[in-house]
């Protein structure tokens, strides 16, 4: 029963994550950064770093439709993809504003941390588990 609701809230969680980080890529790729001016980056670091944000929440996201399907592949992509989702956050804060965030950067570790414990406490419903609840 707990690994049902741990998958549903971590794939939730993820799915979440990465719509709002592709929007946020989509948005500095689009606004190129106009709308703050704290904002030191210079253009072509700004868009690159864009493009880097949608990709990693492309990659999210679908990561956490698959495990909200219960595939294997999403349970190993999620626990890499955390990390990355907080190293990401500090190295944009640093690029953009000359320093990561230390409130942005405490609340991504915090999600980060919730959805690594969804795929923690959900790892044996997943498809390959034999003990698994595939028809739940």
């Amino acid at each position: 029963m707990k690994e049902r609701i741990a998958v549903k809230i971590g794939g939730i969680l993820m799915a979440l994550l990465g719509i709002i980080r592709g929007t946020g890529g989509l948005i500095l790729i689009i606004q190129k950064g106009a709308t703050d001016p704290a904002i030191i980056a210079s253009g072509s670091s700004i868009t690159t770093l864009g493009i880097l944000l949608f990709i990693l929440g492309a990659m999210i996201l679908m990561t956490g439709i698959g495990f909200l399907f219960r595939k294997l592949w999403a349970w190993y992509w999620g626990l890499w993809l955390m990390p990355a989702f907080v190293i990401d956050g500090a190295l944009n804060g640093y690029v953009l504003y000359g320093q990561p965030g230390i409130l942005g950067t405490a609340a991504n570790i915090c999600v980060a941390a919730l959805i690594v414990l969804c795929l923690i406490l959900s790892r044996t419903a997943l498809e390959h588990n034999p003990t698994s609840h595939q028809n739940e």
